[in-house]
């Protein structure tokens, strides 16, 4: 039987991510998250929503919240949450670029509309 060790948390973030826990895509994610970042992950299920997010948006939209309190929905969450990955921080200034930006959208766009199905 082989058991692979959990990798050290590789970098210290206090932001939040907040998504949707009814998808087993955005499961994922939130759980790769916990196990390489410090970044604490809320799912919509929780009462620990803050009030400037709108929870109808949270459906359809992963948000993240800086430590200045900042919150960042859809593709800007994701850019946020690129920026505080130690291994995928170098990538955050690629996709924020203007028309990558753009095409990473519609591509988000339909992956939040069919994630359920993954």
């Amino acid at each position: 039987m082989h058991y692979r060790a959990k990798r050290p948390i590789l970098h210290t973030v206090s932001g939040r991510v907040y998504y949707d826990d009814t998808c087993t895509l955005c499961e994922r994610g939130a759980a790769h998250l916990r196990s390489e970042t410090e970044i604490e992950t809320v799912g919509i299920s929780s009462s620990d929503i803050p009030t400037e997010i709108d929870k109808r948006k949270l459906q359809y939209e992963i948000h993240a919240v800086d430590d200045d309190g900042r919150v960042y929905g859809g593709v800007d969450a994701l850019i946020k949450i690129l920026e505080w990955h130690p291994r995928f921080k170098w990538l955050a200034p690629f996709v924020a670029l203007q028309g990558i930006k753009q095409c990473v959208a519609v591509g988000y766009w339909v992956i939040a509309r069919t994630r359920h199905m993954f």
